[in-house]
């Protein structure tokens, strides 16, 4: 209005854009390994995330530390979410130690025998489940033995009971080792006093020493 006379209107058009939405799984928790922040969100739009800092942006989506991230998501008419709507919580935990200690010759048995010892690293707060062929032996205990292990190949899963992260260590053999057979040869014998006996020859299939005992 310019003296009382005023000019013809104008119409103006506002458009007020959405923020648009993070659609972001706020909490998250695995056992080892990387993360990758972007498949935890169906969001559209450009997509950027954010250390705890909220000042540096990640040059990578894969995270392999528990802490706290943001995403931030741009519209295509240029709108940002509110980082707050972004947040999301990951807990990695460390999986743990699986390791079977039994090794060399304390992996073989007589043919006789039950059997054999296993062992494995001990660790803290931990259950241990012991498999062979790939076949459960049993439910998981405190133990880290395993007694009366019979040939075969077997492996060693061990959970964290307050994370119940799990991992399971290379699989280790143990091997029943035959019952040597003897064969001899003038094993019965009448000798006077003081003459010499025959020799007695023994033979074996497997075994390449002989231990004397006389009755």
């Amino acid at each position: 209005t310019v003296n009382g006379c005023e000019s013809n209107g104008t119409k103006l058009t506002v458009t007020i854009n959405p923020l648009p939405n993070t659609n972001v799984t706020s909490n998250i928790t695995q056992c080892g390994g990387n993360l990758d922040l972007a498949t935890l969100t169906t969001a559209t739009g450009t997509k950027k995330f954010y250390s705890d800092t909220l000042s540096t942006e990640l040059s990578n989506t894969l995270v392999s530390s528990s802490g706290t991230y943001y995403l931030q998501v741009t519209s295509t008419s240029g709108c940002k979410s509110k980082f707050a709507l972004g947040k999301i919580n990951v807990q990695i935990n460390t999986p743990p130690t699986a390791n079977i200690t039994t090794t060399g010759n304390d992996l073989n048995y007589c043919q006789t025998a039950t059997g054999v010892t296993l062992t494995a690293t001990l660790v803290s707060g931990a259950k241990y489940e012991w498999f062979k062929g790939g076949v459960s032996q049993g439910v998981a205990t405190t133990s880290n033995t395993f007694s009366n292990a019979s040939k075969g190949n077997w492996t060693l899963k061990v959970t964290n009971t307050s994370t119940n992260c799990s991992s399971t260590s290379n699989g280790v053999s143990v091997v029943e080792n035959p019952r040597p057979s003897l064969t001899n040869s003038n094993l019965l014998q009448t000798i006077c006093s003081g003459n010499a006996s025959t020799s007695i020859t023994l033979t074996s299939d497997v075994a390449s020493t002989f231990a004397w005992t006389s009755t």
